[in-house]
């Protein structure tokens, strides 16, 4: 009743909630009520709204005890833990996650799209720990999700992505090096070859994702289909390729007639 009557009946609310949790009350036997979730949902929220970090932990480890087959307290815990930056205890509830949900393409996508950003779209000054690790990882989890739905789009853009990014990690390390040394040039030309190696395998998943959202057409994925492009062309104009970045650059312009329905 003081859930329903709102937040200004939150404090009553906490009291009732507690005694239930603390209890361990899951309703009558083999009721399989999903409203007797519900306490431990709150507590494990208010906790974490209210920066609580020990009581958010033990709520939601209360809730995962009774009711392990409900994934609301891992959420919370990953957003909690998104928010402090806290990116080893993420990636440790994303393992967690993936070990009762192996089959889950949305999870594996997730986790990948995860690591992701924190490689590569971290605040400026942000201290990448453990890269080459992660990078097996985010490999990792994108071939998981790949097997699992070969034509997933948005695993097909990241794997473009990632291959991409490899390859400009690669060609920016060659061009720092300016010493005319015999091994210093042979390090050179392996790091740019190397780029090229990667730029070269991005492009199959970006054709990939490319043809998939042409075949839907929906006019909700003409930003998606964009940025799709816009990193095609990316990768053609590093490759030098002016014939392919010009076939993207055309699809780009006409992405506006082509996605209207």
């Amino acid at each position: 009743s003081a859930l329903n009557a709102g937040k200004e009946y939150d404090d009553t609310a906490l009291v009732y909630f507690s005694k239930l949790a603390d209890a361990k009350i899951t309703g009558p036997k083999a009721a399989n009520d999903a409203g007797y979730e519900i306490p431990y949902q709150w507590l494990t929220l208010h906790y974490k709204d209210a920066g609580d970090e020990a009581k958010m932990l033990k709520y939601a480890a209360l809730g995962k005890e009774l009711f392990p087959k409900e994934d609301y307290f891992d959420f919370v815990l990953m957003d909690y833990y998104r928010e402090k930056k806290n990116y080893p205890s993420l990636f440790k509830k994303y393992d967690d996650l993936l070990a009762s949900h192996p089959d889950s393409i949305r999870y594996h996508f997730n986790y990948a799209n995860e690591i992701f950003g924190y490689l590569y779209n971290s605040d400026e000054g942000v201290v990448v720990n453990d890269k080459e690790n992660l990078l097996k990882t985010l490999k990792g989890e994108l071939d998981k999700a790949i097997a699992i739905d070969p034509n997933d789009v948005n695993t097909n853009w990241l794997y473009s992505q990632y291959y991409y990014n490899l390859g400009i990690g690669n060609r920016d390390e060659g061009l720092k090096i300016k010493s005319t040394k015999p091994e210093d040039v042979k390090k050179k030309a392996d790091l740019i070859a190397q780029s090229k190696t990667n730029f070269n395998a991005a492009i199959p998943y970006g054709e990939k994702a490319i043809a998939q959202l042409e075949s839907a057409g929906k006019k909700s994925d003409k930003s998606k289909y964009k940025s799709v492009d816009n990193l095609m062309q990316n990768i053609y104009q590093s490759l030098e390729q002016k014939d392919k970045l010009k076939i993207y650059q055309d699809k780009y312009d006409s992405a506006d007639a082509k996605f209207v329905n």
